[in-house]
């Protein structure tokens, strides 16, 4: 019920944007039915200057690190889109997790 999740930007050999996630039993937390997830975001110093700007595309002026103030507001959309994702699977009786992680 955690997940930590490795990702980076423009450059996937050093993946240091590191999303902290842990999934709990909303039945425990808030008595009723359905998970709560909790998603913490570091703010990792390459968020203030980028350390591969070789590795950006040309037409492309802004770093992610520029995005920061609205890191909520995408982390929203990407915790509706999980929900979503995993209240599909559930409901056709699909796994939650791939098959190469069995």
């Amino acid at each position: 019920m955690t997940v930590d999740y490795h990702c980076a930007w423009d450059q996937g050999h050093h993946l240091w944007m590191i999303y902290l996630m842990r999934v709990v039993d909303a039945q425990v937390v808030l008595n009723k039915p359905g998970s709560v997830v909790l998603w913490t975001n570091c703010h990792h110093p390459f968020y203030d200057e980028n350390p591969y700007p070789e590795a950006a595309p040309p037409e492309r002026p802004v770093w992610v690190g520029d995005f920061w103030d609205m890191f909520g507001a995408g982390h929203e959309l990407e915790l509706r889109n999980l929900k979503a994702i995993a209240e599909y699977r559930h409901h056709n009786g699909l796994p939650i997790t791939p098959d190469w992680m069995k």
